[in-house]
């Protein structure tokens, strides 16, 4: 048993979203992500997503993959604006360290200008082994581009773009484009959708769309392809502290969950419905 769940661990962290940060929303979204209203970990991801200014987030959360608690996963993270400069921190946490121990942290930063952003981001990733085994490390970087016009939101990302390896002898990590998109509707709901691409890989797709029911909690859902998942959650809000949860289905895999509690300060953004929408 031992054996194998070492070699399912090797096999997750070898994907090529091994440098992305677990999102809880973005989870029930098929991957999707709600341009207008992110969360911290969304903005370490997407540091180019809309954030009022003087706006503070802060995520703490946890995932278990696959029903599987040797796949439980933790992570903070922190994300805030100041006049035109959004900065967005995380770290995560992943395996278990007699086996396999996994640390991601994300750097992001993104410029606004009228309705343009621009950003970047730069991942850390460390890999140690029980055994005493010697541990593997690599970072790389990515860029961002945005367009919000309200009810629309554009988003152009490339992850991965210095090819990244964690060994001499390992493949790198094919660069990775994403297209992100969002309308956001008339009455008190949101569609999302992303389109990713990367070199030997099919193209995924996923579309999502999240509705607020009360003042002060909204559910969402989402599918994605390649592979097919579905997925969906409830996001519930008391004064500035959030509780969200979300989990997903791979068709060979099982059931994946996520649950985070978050806190949002400062400044909301001039939009109505922002009760329970609004990180």
């Amino acid at each position: 048993m031992k054996h194998t769940l070492c070699l399912i661990l090797v096999l997750l962290a070898a994907t090529g979203a091994a440098y992305d940060m677990s999102t809880v929303r973005s989870e029930g979204l098929g991957g999707a992500i709600a341009l207008s209203r992110p969360t911290a970990t969304d903005l370490t991801e997407l540091p180019v997503a809309s954030l009022p200014e003087g706006r503070l987030l802060i995520d703490l959360g946890a995932m278990r993959q696959y029903e599987l608690s040797e796949l439980d996963q933790a992570f903070l993270a922190f994300a805030g604006r100041y006049r035109l400069l959004t900065t967005a921190v995380s770290v995560s946490f992943f395996g278990d360290e007699d086996l396999l121990l996994e640390r991601t942290s994300k750097l992001a930063l993104a410029a606004t200008h009228q309705h343009y952003h621009l950003g970047a981001t730069i991942s850390h990733r460390h890999l140690s082994f029980g055994g005493g085994f010697e541990s593997l490390s690599a970072t790389t970087f990515g860029l961002a581009a945005a367009f919000h016009w309200r009810p629309i939101h554009l988003a152009l990302v490339g992850d991965n773009l210095s090819r990244p390896r964690l060994h001499q002898a390992a493949p790198p990590e094919e660069p990775r484009y994403s297209l992100f998109a969002e309308i956001e509707g008339r009455g008190s709901y949101s569609v999302v959708a992303r389109a990713t691409a990367q070199t030997n890989q099919d193209l995924q797709l996923a579309f999502g769309q999240l509705v607020q029911v009360t003042d002060y909690g909204l559910i969402f859902w989402g599918i994605a392809t390649q592979p097919m998942k579905y997925g969906g959650g409830i996001q519930l809000t008391y004064g500035p502290t959030l509780i969200t949860y979300a989990a997903s289905c791979h068709p060979d895999l099982g059931f994946s969950q996520t649950i985070s509690l978050s806190f949002a300060f400062g400044a909301k953004a001039a939009a109505p419905n922002t009760k329970a929408w609004l990180p």
